[in-house]
């Protein structure tokens, strides 16, 4: 399986993410004449490659007279004159559709239809088309980004660090629209209630790289918030504005293969010790996080200060259980705090198949990777086997794998 991961705990930047996708190409001036053949009128794209704390990394810059403002435009009728597929226009239409989203919360617009008035430069518009046309050309599977925690930018032209202001990052090139430059605070009080639906534990902090149009393009296209998984990795890619501008200003995408022994789901594993409740309370604890969707609760017996005898109640549930399950076990239970932390977690895939036997139907599930195949009956189905034939559960194992190995 290809894995795109995106570097965010910066932030992204819809030009800066441009430039980094150019530099995964396997021949970037080659992808480049395409994008020029897309039919935009009176453009020029350029790349460059420049050398930035002893690494090369690639500069994009869109020779494009620069609207005032922000602009009135028919997306649809602008996006049928251009010579893209139909995924990569409707790609188009739904990341300009979560810009309008995220810049009319920050302005307190409202009623904003997309087809008929827009809110983004054509500069920004072409970037869009670009990185769609060539997230469509990388032959990538699934797109992880990093959590989302932005730091302010960090000026290197000192001896020593210090972090650069939002207004000095402004005028030092990083392109700003309306409320990304007036209203930098109501910008990130939008990024984070905005991604709070769809990426767990978010904090950004400042705008930093942060534009709405890059924004949106994470929000459409990746499939999971998660640390880095185990990958092989095959390139890597390096997006920097072509005025050079220190102070992190730098975008970088890896492209991998993902291990069969690597979860792309992250698995987080909540716990708490908890000494005076009793057994049924505990049970019916149990009963309720497992109502929540998690993928398994456990208990063990632990001692604890002043050798008082307790238990430690752990939780084993994906990213979009983990809210759900924390609220439960402060519901539930009488502990005052939780810990959770994530897991890599290496598993094997499965696949599962029915077989009619003259026992009745079976599920058989096969797991696969690593140069490893094993397959395992499902219980449910056993279990159902015997009651209806009045026998052992290993009775009906047997006789099952004796009908597999005589055939």
């Amino acid at each position: 399986m290809n894995i795109l991961f995106i570097e965010a705990d910066k932030g992204v930047a819809d030009d800066l993410l441009l430039a980094a996708l150019l530099d995964l190409c396997p021949d970037s001036s080659a992808m480049v004449k395409r994008l020029k053949s897309i039919g935009f009128t009176d453009i020029d794209f350029a790349t460059e490659k420049i050398q930035e704390e002893n690494m090369w990394v690639t500069g994009l810059r869109i020779d494009q007279a620069e609207t005032e403002g922000l602009m009135t435009l028919d997306l649809a009728a602008w996006l049928k004159g251009l010579s893209i597929s139909a995924a990569v226009r409707k790609d188009v239409q739904e990341v300009c559709q979560i810009v309008c989203k995220i810049r009319s919360a920050v302005e307190k617009q409202s009623g904003l239809d997309v087809t008929s008035q827009s809110i983004y430069t054509m500069n920004e518009l072409i970037r869009i088309v670009c990185i769609c046309f060539i997230l469509h050309e990388l032959d990538v599977d699934y797109i992880i980004a990093s959590p989302l925690n932005v730091h302010t930018p960090i000026d290197t032209s000192l001896q020593y660090q210090m972090p650069i202001p939002i207004q000095k990052s402004v005028e030092g090139g990083i392109e700003r629209k309306r409320g990304e430059v007036n209203h930098p605070s109501r910008f990130v009080a939008v990024l984070n209630q905005f991604f709070s639906e769809i990426c767990p534990s978010v904090n950004i902090l400042q705008v930093g790289l942060w534009t709405a149009p890059g924004a949106a393009c994470l929000a459409h296209f990746v499939n999971e918030f998660r640390f880095q998984p185990m990958m092989q990795i095959k390139s890597i890619g390096r997006g920097l504005k072509s005025n050079n501008w220190v102070g992190g200003s730098l975008q970088r995408l890896f492209i991998g293969e993902l291990d069969h022994l690597s979860s792309v789901n992250e698995i987080y594993k909540i716990e708490c010790n908890i000494d005076d409740m009793t057994g049924e309370e505990m049970g019916f604890v149990i009963e309720q996080l497992l109502r929540t969707g998690v993928r398994d609760v456990y208990m063990v017996p632990v001692y604890m200060k002043k050798n008082r005898p307790g238990i430690l109640l752990t939780c084993i549930a994906t990213a979009r259980e983990l809210a759900p399950a924390i609220q439960c076990i402060f519901k539930h239970t009488s502990t005052l705090g939780v810990r959770y932390l994530p897991w890599q977690r290496a598993n094997l895939m499965y696949k599962i198949n029915k077989q009619d036997t003259e026992l009745g139907s079976v599920r058989i599930k096969t797991s696969y990777g690593a140069g490893i195949t094993k397959s395992s009956y499902e219980y449910e189905d056993l279990k159902e086997l015997a009651k209806l034939h009045h026998v052992s559960l290993q009775e009906v194992i047997s006789l099952l794998e004796n009908k597999d190995q005589n055939k």
